[in-house]
């Protein structure tokens, strides 16, 4: 068996991890102070759902989730629904930023793998690839790009099969500066 690769596959689940656990430490330390400084009589309830939550985390945090990506991602997603369910407690109306398990968004049989894959982009033809644009957002299969046949994971898109499904009929043939251009003028308009 050949191990070449694996180096890759423990980088992005390191980096992964990494980002998804600050994601929850940051909703973690928004949601906390208004627990902390609650008036309701369920209070006490609700500071314990933080407690757990901080647990939860802490112990991916702390055991390096790269020994059971699975195990970790559910240990996050259940440190992000505790938040929630404490400021439902306190009647606190919180809206939090969306959150899934990677197993909700990638498929299965990638999913033992990959897990986390969602969070990860890359260079491609010259081009930043948003894996989160494709997998989550527009719900974009990973066979669609990857290949199992010949090699596993291999590439199986060129720029011009990207092309298809960036300018078809169903997009008006908007060209990448247009596309690169509005997402810059809603960005400095939302600033």
């Amino acid at each position: 068996m050949s191990w070449s690769g694996y180096d890759n596959l423990l980088k992005e689940w390191e980096a992964t991890s990494i980002k998804r656990l600050n994601i929850i430490k940051t909703i973690y330390n928004a949601v906390n102070p208004q627990i902390r400084n609650s008036k309701s009589s369920n209070k006490e309830e609700a500071v314990k759902y933080m407690e757990e939550a901080s647990h939860n985390f802490r112990l991916v945090e702390v055991g390096k989730s790269v020994h059971n990506v699975q195990f970790s991602d559910k240990l996050l997603v259940a440190s992000y629904e505790l938040p929630r369910k404490s400021c439902s407690v306190i009647g606190a109306s919180a809206k939090l930023p969306d959150f899934k398990s990677s197993s909700d968004v990638i498929p299965n049989e990638c999913y033992r793998c990959h897990s986390g894959i969602q969070e990860i982009s890359v260079k491609k033809f010259g081009m930043d690839f948003s894996h989160n644009k494709h997998i989550v957002e527009n719900k974009v299969a990973c066979a669609r790009c990857h290949s199992n046949v010949n090699k596993h994971g291999e590439l199986t898109m060129s720029k011009e099969s990207c092309n298809s499904c960036h300018h078809s009929q169903n997009k008006n043939n908007e060209s990448c500066e247009n596309v690169i251009h509005s997402r810059v003028r809603f960005m400095t308009e939302t600033i």
